[in-house]
């Protein structure tokens, strides 16, 4: 199996909605997405590697460490994951504090506290969604690419990006609870253990319905980017295509707990072939 062969493994595996979106781009733009992909599912997997939280910051420290050397031109390391991924980011001029930045979001994954306050919530969204999807928009970029369409590409993926990061943030609410962690700052542990009774509670449905509105704000101002991107870095972009829907229901309700039923397989794959059929995000 080649470097690439296994990167599309783990990412179907571990990532279907990346690969799904990364399978709509040209053969060449799949060949730089996946390695970009394996490498963050590589990374959001890694804090739970082990029940013991310093293996997974360990694990962390490991890839923080072989991506530096990659961005500094340094031969990859004997990893199928970083052997793929090196002539990608040396193509697209990647620096490493991207990579640091979504690292550093990881590591508060195994934090059982919540985040400290919404800036710190809203660091954390940047950094383990809206950064990766900017990776993405860059390693599809090419020199050809006008600055202005660049720009109007990076503002698409950091809010496309927050917004799909914000959706499956409430979508996995009750998961996490299950691991006693409380994601939104705004809760207690009366809402941790409503959420592990699947009730609600008055500050549960403001906490959802505030975030959700955010990030449907963000969401609604990067489709309005996009239409000025170059339409090479859409398959980047349609990583976050089930974003929409589950934000809009979270404005509207305030519960997805209650009111959101688990999304069927049919809707998941039609959504992002009518984008595909009709070159939309």
């Amino acid at each position: 199996m080649t470097p690439l062969d296994h990167c599309a493994a783990l990412v179907a595996e571990a990532d279907p909605d990346r690969f799904r979106s990364a399978m709509t781009a040209p053969v060449t733009g799949r060949a730089r997405l996946l390695p970009l992909y394996a490498a963050f599912a590589e990374i959001a997997r890694a804090p739970w590697v082990s029940q013991e939280p310093m293996i997974g910051l360990m694990r962390l420290q490991f890839w923080q460490d072989g991506l530096g050397e990659i961005c500094a031109g340094r031969p990859p390391r004997a990893h199928p994951v970083m052997e793929a991924l090196a002539p990608v980011v040396a193509d697209a001029g990647l620096e490493v504090d991207g990579f640091e930045t979504v690292i550093a979001a990881r590591r508060s994954d195994r934090d059982p506290a919540h985040p400290a306050d919404t800036a710190a919530l809203h660091a954390y969204l940047e950094g383990s969604a809206a950064k990766p999807m900017e990776l993405a928009v860059r390693v599809l970029s090419d020199a050809q690419v006008a600055s202005m369409a660049r720009d109007a590409a990076l503002a698409a993926a950091q809010g496309i990006g927050f917004a799909s990061g914000a959706a499956n943030l409430l979508r996995a609410l009750r998961a996490l609870a299950a691991r006693g962690v409380l994601p939104l700052p705004e809760l207690g542990r009366s809402d941790l253990a409503a959420l592990l009774d699947g009730r609600t509670t008055t500050a549960l449905a403001d906490a959802i319905g505030g975030l959700g509105a955010q990030a449907h704000a963000r969401h609604r101002a990067g489709l309005a980017a996009a239409r000025s991107a170059p339409r090479v870095v859409y398959p980047a972009l349609r990583s976050g295509w089930r974003a929409g829907w589950l934000l809009r229901r979270a404005c509207r309700c305030g519960d997805v707990l209650r009111d959101l039923g688990p999304e069927s397989e049919f809707r998941r794959r039609a959504g992002l072939a009518w984008r595909e059929l009709t070159g939309r995000v």
